[in-house]
């Protein structure tokens, strides 16, 4: 568990910090522009957290790679001039590219 709270001055965060129960993880930031002082405090070292969003993160480019196949195929489609029988491993037949053109630009404007 963890949690973030803010200070006003330095003292009131080091008051903050006698009180707490042992051992606890903490890191501190000081915010300049509201000069109030930032803390974290968890029961866990803060990197395992970092490394949490960094697989977090990762996740969401490989998401991302595959929308972005994905609008590729869709532009294909809506191509009228512009036939193939492979998308990035997947078979496609040249009717069916006709048959979907349209639906395929609508699919683009709706996701752009």
């Amino acid at each position: 568990m963890s949690m973030y709270k803010k200070f006003n001055s330095l003292e009131e965060l080091i008051n903050h910090l006698k009180n707490l129960d042992r051992p606890q993880c903490f890191a501190v930031n000081y915010l300049p522009e509201t000069k109030q002082y930032d803390i974290w405090i968890g029961n866990q070292p803060y990197y395992n957290y970092e490394r949490l969003i960094k697989l977090e993160e990762q996740d969401s480019d490989k998401l991302r790679e595959k929308l972005n196949i994905c609008k590729k195929a869709l532009r294909i489609y809506a191509d009228e001039n512009h036939y193939v029988t492979d998308i990035h491993g997947m078979e496609i037949e040249a009717t069916a590219m006709i048959e979907k053109g349209e639906i395929a630009r609508k699919a683009l404007e709706e996701s752009e």
